[in-house]
């Protein structure tokens, strides 16, 4: 199944497999997670660590040197849409025209 996380903090992204790969450490609720999403670059993601994201991922059991953990591999990112909102009504405000989707009386 294809799960969904919200409003997660991007820790960090690092490039792996000669860049053509991403391994992101997501963290929620008090917990890390690491995230692998295959076939994409750093570039193509248009995300820096530090956003706010939402991610679809299917989770997987890791086994590495006889290490179990478990690694979200990630289907898709997006920025949270709280964060999207924010960021379009505070660029909104600032340059004085009017916020998408938002009606003013």
């Amino acid at each position: 199944p294809v799960c969904c996380l919200t409003h997660a903090y991007l820790d960090s992204i690092t490039p792996i497999g000669g860049g053509r790969h991403l391994r992101l450490r997501i963290n929620k609720f008090s917990a890390s997670y690491s995230c692998i999403m295959f076939s994409q670059t750093e570039e193509d993601l248009g995300i820096q660590a530090g956003s706010v994201v939402d991610i679809a991922f299917y989770p997987q059991i890791n086994e590495y040197r006889g290490c179990r953990s478990v690694m979200f591999y990630v289907e898709d990112i997006r920025l949270s849409l709280t964060s999207q909102l924010r960021n379009t009504g505070l660029r909104s405000l600032m340059t004085g025209t009017s916020c998408p989707g938002i009606r003013t009386a």
